[in-house]
């Protein structure tokens, strides 16, 4: 899949970049003054509804988890997840998948290849799989190359704990395999019964 291809809301990262605005002074100025001009300029012109490259997102995820490291990273794409999830894009998705899954998080987690596809387009086949009553397997193929990137893979096994907010439940997703060459990841989300 070429990488070109790959494309990502405008809406979603001008919600990334509200989300920066939300972090200490200077975290805050940091992350932006690391940031291509360009990148920022296009992300705060662009129609909620357009598509940027993903590669703006692959920048600013970057940017981020090297700014605020691995303690604080994690809390940071959890917490804008959960912003992102009050957006018009995803508000009414999210409502009717919480309606349904109630505080089952693996009733929840089973609308994550949905859900990405109205965020992320031609970035890889998202599924869910062997799931129990206290964990399930995310899994993501045909990656395309610029998103194999580990620091992406990292900040989205992050952003999974939003579900654990929304089923008020407490767990953990890390990544269980990463194969860079098949463009394949694994997540496995595990939570309290």
């Amino acid at each position: 899949m070429a990488n070109s291809a790959a494309v990502v809301r405008g809406r979603h990262m001008q919600t990334f970049l509200q989300q920066i605005d939300t972090l200490p002074d200077g975290d805050r100025t940091a992350i932006r003054q690391a940031l291509s001009p360009s990148t920022l300029e296009r992300i705060e012109g662009v129609s909620s509804v357009d598509w940027v490259p993903v590669a703006m997102n692959l920048e600013v995820t970057r940017v981020v988890s090297v700014q605020l490291g691995s303690a604080r990273a994690p809390q940071f794409f959890r917490d804008f997840l959960l912003a992102g999830f009050a957006t018009p894009i995803l508000h009414a998705f999210v409502t009717g998948a919480v309606r349904l899954a109630g505080s089952d998080p693996g009733a929840a987690f089973k609308w994550i290849p949905t859900g990405y596809g109205l965020i992320f387009r031609d970035c890889g086949v998202w599924a869910t799989r062997d799931r129990t009553s206290s964990s399930m397997a995310i899994e993501v193929t045909s990656l395309p190359v610029l998103m194999r990137d580990p620091i992406w893979v990292t900040s989205v096994a992050g952003s999974f704990g939003a579900i654990f907010d929304l089923t008020q439940k407490q767990g953990t997703v890390v990544v269980e395999s990463f194969d860079v060459g098949a463009g394949t990841v694994v997540f496995r989300a595990r939570w309290q019964p």
